[in-house]
């Protein structure tokens, strides 16, 4: 068991990307799109965090209004969808 459970560092997203195939300016392309943009809404506190970790705990607050709806607002599956 590690102390980073329930977060994703930018360096997971670029090797997972890296892992499915894409290349190094793609994985690199996703990591500044994805962490900029999730980090905050996630956060735990109202203090930005220097190192764009995303926590997965606080995932469903980065639920977007056009969402597919598989998540509800609360962060839990919805099989039906």
């Amino acid at each position: 068991d590690t102390d980073n459970d329930g977060v994703i560092w930018p360096s997971d997203t670029f090797w997972g990307f890296h892992a499915l195939g894409f290349g190094v300016l793609l994985s690199l392309l996703a990591v500044l799109v994805i962490h900029p943009n999730f980090s905050y809404p996630t956060g735990q506190s109202w203090l930005p965090d220097p190192f764009f970790r995303l926590y997965i705990d606080n995932m469903h607050k980065a639920k977007h209004g056009s969402d597919t709806g598989t998540y509800d607002n609360e962060g839990r599956f919805v099989p039906q969808k």
